[in-house]
């Protein structure tokens, strides 16, 4: 029996994801916005491209990553009820992407920083809710024509 794993997001990101037809490595929106030259966020966030320099260190030790997956919904993305947002999970079999069980990959992270890095931020996760036991991760883009035969993007609601 194959595993269904999720890919958890925004609503107002779903649109990019289906013009895209890919869901795309951890940070590339973010990433792109740099690139674009928009550095500055809301007066009430720090500046994009310092949120992107932090996140291009700590992926340097961890890896980059599609993240998934078993439950319904995942926490650490943040609060949809804060945001006035709801997520979206897009469905896909585990085996038919190629992912890869969390658990199994971070034990493949030997550099000091990396563990130190993975300890924080599964502590973080498990401490807000999440089970990082049921979480995948490709270490690639992810065609939407390899979800799962679901015709819908399932919208959670919290």
């Amino acid at each position: 029996m194959k595993t269904k794993i999720h890919h958890i997001t925004w609503e107002n990101a779903l649109p990019h994801i289906v013009n895209d037809g890919i869901v795309k490595l951890e940070g590339s929106n973010l990433e792109e916005l740099i690139k674009s030259g928009e550095h500055v966020g809301r007066p009430d966030q720090q500046e994009k491209s310092f949120i992107w320099k932090v996140m291009k260190k700590q992926m340097k030790h961890t890896g980059r990553y599609v993240w998934f997956t078993e439950d319904s919904t995942v926490n650490c993305i943040g609060d949809s009820e804060e945001m006035g947002l709801k997520k979206v999970g897009i469905p896909f079999y585990a085996e038919d992407i190629g992912a890869k069980k969390w658990c199994d990959v971070k034990k493949t992270i030997y550099n000091k920083r990396g563990r130190k890095i993975i300890k924080k931020t599964d502590s973080y996760a498990t401490q807000i809710g999440d089970d990082i036991t049921k979480w995948w991760v490709v270490d690639t883009e992810v065609p939407l024509s390899k979800k799962t035969d679901d015709n819908y993007f399932r919208i959670n609601e919290y």
